[in-house]
């Protein structure tokens, strides 16, 4: 009797050949994308936005052979990773003595009879893209007249890592009465990288409790070194596509912000550490919240989240608060005049020095 020889169905072999062209085609991806990075067209991906970040600026600093943040109104800082250029003046962009913004060089020491205010923050409370005096914390100024000092102590690229950092560091001798912390809603995400402009301080949580995970921050001429002598390296152990991939999912993930998100719990504890430092030095601290511009078209977003997280805390913490996306929109839709332009106008900025005024006298805090 003949043996009966069992086939495979055609349903088994269209899968199996779909499998093989799939992983014939994968790792042609991989050896073409390998291929490009290795004769330098691009930069292999990493998996981490970090190191993606850190990769990206020694390909571009070997370029031109300029370090980015010792360019313009910057300059190296081993504790913060960079900062302002004191005496930087270029157009209307002017740095005074100590690296805040302005042309007014502020005394350490704050003269009897005057109430001061400093704004923290990144690029929209330094005034990115508008003058000296379109800046909101310049608007304020102005509002308050006589007998008020606002200094603006904002750093573009800044995480609120930083910001608070930079106030214990630096902030705490010029005694301001109120410190209003700009928090511009993807500040959020920046607040668990090492790098973003250049390499920067970040907490990390051991237990319930902030520790700072780095250190010394090594010089760009130092950084460069470390790669031009082989003792790092920009290559990606594994396959470039899973690399890709986790940063594809990690990015998904930014669509929607919770209190299980990876970047919140730290900066619940940096906002909370915020608000104990600023008091136990006789100052209040205000918590402004300063929305992406994505909240003209969304009505919610990940903006919104953040900004509810946000609000919450600030309650909880007995933290005066002023949250900026209701204001925003409703202007929005009495004028034509744009808010934003990449970043605020100063139409943006007077709005916002004028609700920080009201809020401010509500409070009870002039």
């Amino acid at each position: 009797m003949s043996e009966t020889t069992t086939k495979p169905s055609g349903g088994i072999k269209i899968l199996l050949f779909t499998l093989v062209t799939l992983l014939i085609l994968f790792f042609a991806v991989e050896g073409i994308w390998r291929v490009v990075c290795l004769a330098g067209l691009s930069i292999p991906p990493s998996g981490d936005r970090s190191l993606d970040r850190e990769w990206d600026w020694v390909v571009t600093t070997r370029a031109d052979g300029k370090h980015p943040i010792t360019e313009g109104p910057y300059r190296y800082d081993p504790v913060l990773g960079w900062g302002l250029l004191q005496g930087f003046h270029k157009d209307n962009i002017h740095i005074n003595k100590h690296g805040q913004r302005g042309l007014v060089d502020w005394q350490v020491e704050k003269p009897a009879g005057i109430r001061r205010i400093m704004a923290l923050g990144d690029s929209y409370t330094y005034g990115y893209d508008v003058g000296d005096q379109e800046a909101y914390p310049a608007v304020l100024g102005s509002l308050l007249g006589d007998g008020f000092e606002v200094i603006n102590w904002g750093v573009p690229g800044y995480g609120t890592d930083q910001q608070v950092l930079l106030y214990e560091k630096y902030g705490t001798s010029f005694s301001p009465d109120i410190v209003i912390l700009g928090f511009y809603t993807p500040d959020l995400f920046r607040n668990r990288l090492t790098f973003f402009s250049y390499l920067k301080p970040c907490y990390e949580l051991q237990g319930d409790q902030l520790h700072l995970a780095a250190g010394t921050i090594p010089s760009p001429t130092e950084l460069l070194e470390t790669y031009n002598s082989g003792q790092k390296q920009i290559r990606t152990d594994g396959f470039y596509s899973l690399a890709y991939l986790r940063r594809e999912l990690e990015d998904m993930r930014r669509d929607h912000v919770d209190p299980n998100t990876l970047e919140w719990p730290v900066t619940q504890k940096i906002l909370e550490h915020f608000s104990q430092i600023v008091r136990g030095h006789g100052a209040t601290p205000l918590l402004l919240i300063i929305p992406d511009k994505e909240i003209l078209k969304k009505e919610e977003s990940a903006t919104t989240d953040i900004a509810n997280l946000l609000t919450e805390l600030a309650e909880k913490l007995g933290m005066p608060c002023l949250d900026m996306i209701p204001i925003i929109r409703a202007k929005a839709s009495e004028t034509n005049e744009p808010l934003y332009k990449g970043h605020w106008t100063p139409f943006g900025h007077q709005i916002a020095a004028e609700e920080l005024l009201k809020a401010l006298r509500e409070k009870g805090l002039l």
